[in-house]
């Protein structure tokens, strides 16, 4: 990466739950960024010292571009600028993967999420030695390409109006069926009647096709609420990681809506019809949050010893801590918890996974936001490159 050898990184409480959340941040009262356009210059300064300056093209989800920073070479007594060209992605809208080629010989990885206020913050670390890293913080203001709607106020219906009388389109009427035609045939006093009846008559009666039922749509009064809320509400008050993903909210609908989303979900390891369809009767104001806390339930809930034993090794391991709050996201601290339970090591508590399978697999597949499956994914990265010894 660029020159980070130099500097030894200090465990300052990085897994400090409270100063993440002051570090966490708001999401707009409405029409919050859902895709950022990565496309401008990053000033990115490391927890290091170094300061890196990358102009970044962003061309679908593809990331080109250059980077460049100061090195100070303390033997020639002099400062040298260290530049090359950037490779990435940009993905989901706010995911940032890029790889910087430098012009020392080395190479730097970094992934870092845009925020809703247009800073991004990551981790990056030395291509081959990821022993070597560093947190980071960026500014750029990229440019937001498509935000949440905002339901607008309802439009009042036109008055009705008078219509003349319609051209015919000319498409022929629909052809009737037996029954049909021997009813007419009946009105008309044809002695075709009798035969058409025949035919009908010997008809197979069609029976409807069997529907599955459909859970009955809640009511969602005041009452229903405040019920929900207040149980939410001590739920979240229970969980660190949930009260970080709800404080991305400040809107009190919103907060309430995730309140409400924890007390549905309570328990359950799946998505279901009766959680849909309480989502569908909610108000349009209310289904962003009330759907990010049921997947977190659910996520959570249907991973529990995983998630619990990932996040006791960040506790015990500084290195793994660092590299958890590489994103800025709980869904994000939630994945990479779940992956160190399986991959992480051993000895501190977890299963100690030495390759992927389709059982790890399957439960990195089962999370439900993207930024879930990239903390998974990123966790299996780190702790497989860390080869833990029996």
């Amino acid at each position: 990466m660029n020159d980070i050898r130099r500097v030894s990184f200090a465990s300052t409480g990085l897994f400090a739950l409270l100063a993440i959340l002051v570090a966490t941040p708001s999401f707009a009262e409405e029409g919050v960024c859902l895709q950022w356009d990565a496309s401008g210059t990053w000033d990115i300064t490391q927890s290091n010292g170094t300061r890196v300056k990358m102009k970044l093209q962003q061309t679908g989800t593809q990331l080109e571009g250059v980077a460049s920073y100061s090195s100070y070479d303390s033997d020639a007594g002099r400062t040298d600028t260290i530049g090359g060209p950037v490779d990435g992605t940009f993905s989901d809208g706010k995911y940032m993967h890029a790889t910087v080629y430098w012009s020392n010989s080395t190479a730097g990885y970094y992934r870092g999420t845009v925020a809703a206020d247009g800073t991004m913050s990551g981790f990056s670390n030395e291509v081959g030695d990821y022993t070597n890293n560093a947190t980071f913080r960026a500014s750029g203001f990229p440019r937001c390409l498509a935000r949440e709607a905002v339901a607008p106020p309802p439009a009042s219906a036109p008055p009705a109006r008078a219509l003349g009388r319609v051209q015919s389109t000319g498409a022929p009427a629909p052809s009737m069926t037996i029954c049909e035609a021997a009813k007419s045939a009946r009105a008309r006093n044809s002695p075709a009647a009798p035969g058409l009846e025949k035919q009908c008559a010997e008809q197979p009666v069609a029976q409807p096709a069997a529907q599955p039922a459909k859970p009955a749509a809640p009511v969602i009064d005041e009452a229903w609420r405040a019920e929900k809320s207040a149980r939410g509400e001590t739920l979240v008050d229970q969980d660190a990681m949930a009260l970080a993903l709800r404080s991305q909210w400040s809107n009190a609908e919103k907060v309430r809506a995730f309140n409400m989303g924890m007390a549905v979900a309570e328990g359950h390891t799946a998505p279901g019809p009766g959680k849909q369809a309480t989502h569908d009767a909610l108000a349009e104001g209310e289904r962003r949050a009330f759907q990010m806390a049921v997947w977190y339930s659910i996520d959570r809930n249907a991973n529990a010893e995983l998630a619990a034993n990932g996040a006791a090794i960040a506790e015990l391991d500084p290195t793994v801590a660092e590299a958890r709050k590489a994103m800025s996201d709980p869904f994000y601290w939630l994945g990479f918890d779940i992956a160190t339970g399986l991959f992480g090591d051993p000895a501190l508590g977890a299963k100690g996974n030495t390759a992927k399978g389709p059982g790890s697999t399957k439960i990195r597949d089962g999370l439900n936001p993207e930024s879930a499956r990239e903390g998974f994914d990123e966790a299996v990265q780190f702790h497989l490159a860390r080869n833990y010894k029996p």
